[in-house]
């Protein structure tokens, strides 16, 4: 796996599940950080440069962190739990 970050975008090759969308966003399938709270806390951040971040079980940021998902919603962030 090679990174290079070109132009603002952040790049992965060889094809990861990381892609571009058609509007240029990126989109990354469900991540599930199984169980390790600093996992998912650590991947929302990419929100900011993808259409969708979905995290599975995101109560295991309550470990260290309980508002964490409240906090990323006074930031800006769209949270919504399903």
């Amino acid at each position: 796996v090679r990174s290079d970050y070109r132009g603002g975008r952040f790049l992965i090759e060889p094809q990861g599940p990381l892609r571009e969308t058609a509007e240029g966003a990126m989109s990354l399938p469900p991540f599930d950080p199984q169980g390790d709270h600093r996992m998912a806390m650590a991947l929302a951040p990419l929100a900011l440069v993808c259409d969708e971040v979905m995290i599975l079980h995101p109560e295991v940021v309550n470990k260290s962190y309980p508002g964490f998902w409240e906090e990323l919603k006074k930031a800006g962030f769209l949270v919504e739990f399903s």
